[in-house]
């Protein structure tokens, strides 16, 4: 076990999924006081589905209430995957919008409805927008999840649903750099290959990524690819990648964070004795993210004694992880700690009223159906 302040020092580079249960558990305390993560994430079985908007507010007021008072650190990251159609966690009235292909024209306007709603139930991150482009019909993950297929049209509904969305004072994290448009298989089930090279992804998958670094977006989510014609290494701990591209060729100064990385994509890699965890922080990566879904979040204890541990041996530099906490704090401190207050029945009916919607996941599906899009929408999501 780390002692003293070591433990929230390594506790920065971790974002943890809670575990099922609209109550904090034992165990979930116990890692808030004992780690400090940087933040938390929400899914849809840390909310009450079986009562009404009268009733669920209430007890999930308790939970973020709890979530505050375990975590040793003043400001806390309460962070979501909320896109629509499908990828949508809270129960009803919170509006189910249809997939980003349907509203891209009104971004700004979906956003910002969306904002709100997210901002009162104290939520203040958004693993949104995807700034993925629907580039290959074969895609099983992506296609109307992303706002269009070629780059002008992602790029511009991407800004607007960034800037739409903060105007709430919830932050954005688009996702999943360098682009997961091209590729023909799930992350979630394994990890893809796609066949582009560097300047291929240049003029094509990174552009709305390089439109909003410009834009100055604070944080961005890394996805679970691997490109070999660029780097042998999967673009989440790809130095290549990760550093020399988005950190140095692209200019991108605020905080990464890995996807889960207890998806089958990477899970072995980040479970054993591999140099992942290492390369990730080498490259320039932030936030370490574990939730309870895939993996066991007990591994956080394990990363984090692995972060010291490299750190002691010269694996890791001090001042890599000193640069990592630098943005991290930078993040926290624009993070709002938003109260959990409800919202009256006719802003959800103007807010369902704005664009069309989607149909809303049961809370008896798993994690895993409700990110699995397809195209058109004819399997599960």
């Amino acid at each position: 076990m780390l002692q003293g302040t070591e433990r929230y020092r390594f506790g920065y580079h971790l974002l943890v999924g809670l575990r099922p249960g609209a109550r904090l558990s034992d165990d979930d305390k116990r890692m808030l006081e004992q780690l400090g993560p940087a933040g938390v994430v929400l899914f849809g079985a840390n909310f009450l589905h079986d009562v009404g908007y009268e009733e669920w507010p209430s007890a999930h007021e308790k939970l973020i209430a709890d979530i505050r008072a375990y975590s040793p650190r003043p400001n806390v990251l309460i962070a979501i995957d909320h896109e629509g159609h499908g990828i949508v966690r809270p129960p009803e009235p919170v509006t189910a919008y249809a997939h980003a292909r349907d509203w891209s024209g009104k971004a700004g306007e979906v956003a910002r409805a969306m904002g709100l709603e997210l901002a009162s139930l104290g939520i203040n991150v958004n693993f949104a927008p995807v700034l993925d482009i629907d580039s290959n019909p074969q895609s099983p993950i992506i296609g109307r999840r992303a706002f269009g297929t070629d780059a002008n049209t992602v790029a511009k509904a991407g800004r607007a649903f960034v800037q739409g969305l903060e105007s709430q004072g919830v932050l954005a994290c688009p996702k999943h750099y360098p682009g997961h448009g091209a590729a023909i298989e799930d992350s979630h089930a394994t990890l893809p290959s796609v066949p582009l090279g560097i300047e291929e992804l240049r003029q094509r998958e990174l552009l709305p990524f390089a439109e909003l670094v410009r834009d100055g977006v604070r944080m961005l989510m890394t996805a679970h690819l691997v490109f070999p014609r660029i780097d042998a290494k999967p673009a989440t701990y790809s130095r290549i990648l990760l550093k020399g591209l988005l950190r140095d060729e692209l200019g991108f100064d605020g905080v990464m964070v890995t996807d889960d990385i207890g998806m089958p994509a990477v899970r072995e890699q980040f479970s054993s004795d591999d140099d992942a965890l290492e390369a990730a922080l080498n490259a320039g990566t932030d936030l370490i993210m574990i939730c309870d879904y895939w993996t066991d979040t007990e591994r956080a204890y394990a990363i984090a004694k692995d972060i010291e541990q490299r750190l002691s041996r010269g694996q890791l530099a001090e001042q890599t992880l000193v640069d990592s906490r630098e943005r991290i704090e930078r993040l926290l401190l624009d993070a709002p700690n938003h109260p959990v207050t409800p919202l009256p029945a006719e802003l959800f009916a103007r807010h369902r009223a704005m664009a069309p919607l989607g149909r809303r996941s049961s809370s008896a599906l798993s994690e895993a159906q409700t990110v699995r899009l397809s195209r058109g929408g004819k399997r599960d999501a």
